[in-house]
């Protein structure tokens, strides 16, 4: 039995596909790009990161008071309308208190949260998808006209979360979950 696996790992190592080393983007441009490209990439790697980080708070934020608003007076902005001080901001000091306990450590240590983050992101997908079939049966489709430029721009937020929640599940769960080796 251990023989049949020292095959198989020979014949892995041989392959020409067999990654023998990770090598960072920034490593990547210094070899095969113009020194101004690598520092170009960084900065929109850095506006990105500040993006989507700034959208998970914000968001986060926000869904947790409208979901303990709606879970405690059946009405999503109840609280925020009660409260003496807002509640976004309970939400953003409880994100990024989280976000500092996990970003300590190694990122590849955090399989088994990274897991339960997919299958918390999936059930919220699953959701939406019910959601919206559940309100084209009873409600039907809006027939709002196609070129509403007013209504369009008054959405751009929200489409440009859906954008970046998309791309940040796309590509953090499979690095993470099963990382490149060796």
């Amino acid at each position: 039995m251990v023989e049949k696996f020292n095959k198989k790992d020979t014949a892995l190592k041989n392959s020409p596909y067999y990654i023998r080393e990770k090598i960072e983007v920034g490593k990547l441009m210094e070899a095969f790009c113009a020194k101004w490209m690598k520092v170009a990439l960084m900065i929109i790697l850095v506006i990105y990161m500040y993006g989507a980080m700034c959208l998970k708070y914000a968001s986060g934020a926000e869904s947790f008071v409208q979901a303990v608003s709606f879970t405690i007076y059946h009405d999503a902005n109840k609280w925020t309308a009660e409260s003496p001080v807002d509640p976004y901001y309970l939400g953003i000091v409880i994100f990024g208190t989280l976000s500092l306990v996990f970003s300590f450590g190694n990122i590849e240590n955090s399989k088994m949260l990274q897991i339960i983050t997919g299958a918390c992101r999936l059930v919220v997908i699953l959701f939406m998808y019910g959601g919206t079939i559940y309100y084209l049966g009873t409600s039907g489709v809006n027939a709002a006209p196609v070129f509403d430029v007013g209504e369009q721009l008054s959405h751009v937020a929200n489409a440009f979360g859906g954008t970046v929640f998309v791309f940040i599940f796309h590509h953090s769960i499979s690095g993470i979950v099963y990382p490149i080796r060796p």
